[in-house]
């Protein structure tokens, strides 16, 4: 999708159709904004199809999920890694930028953070655990166009 500046539209067909019996959520994102979400809602109809607009605010987000590796799963393994993502939540893990802390994971093991600009080095700390593996994080830096992040911790 074209990326304009605020105040600009720009056309652009999403879908023509969505899903009646299940949840949907659309993200709009783009470097140096945070990111938008819709859901069914937020479109509207018309005989072109359904659309939404939306306004994107400079700064930064990203949504972090903290799960339990568990045992028994190689790190280096993708499929494995794959099978983790239905793993348990750890809860109350505190995600870091430079030092401070964004925000804290809830019992879904999920943390939304926001800022002015992306932290230069992002950690994720639990007491009594200790990190796994992570997908779209490495070196402290988000590593994907697109600001989700999973942190896979072990107990120590």
């Amino acid at each position: 999708m074209p990326i304009a500046e605020e105040g600009v539209e720009m056309p652009g067909e999403f879908c023509r159709a969505l899903p009646s019996n299940n949840p949907i959520e659309w993200r709009v994102w783009a470097e140096g904004y945070r990111s938008v979400r819709l859901d069914r809602d937020d479109f509207t109809a018309s005989p072109e199809g359904l659309g939404a607009k939306v306004s994107l605010v400079r700064g930064f987000d990203a949504t972090i999920r903290v799960l339990d590796f568990g045992d028994g799963i190689d790190p280096d393994d993708w499929a494995g890694r794959f099978a983790a993502i239905s793993h348990p939540a750890v809860a109350g893990a505190e995600i870091r930028g430079d030092g401070a802390v964004l925000a804290r994971t809830g019992a879904d093991g999920r943390a939304e953070i926001a800022a002015d600009r992306e932290p230069e080095k992002i950690e994720v700390v639990a007491p009594g655990w200790r990190t796994a593996a992570c997908w779209n994080l490495a070196g402290g830096r988000i590593v994907a166009e697109r600001h989700d992040v999973l942190v896979w911790m072990v107990r120590e």
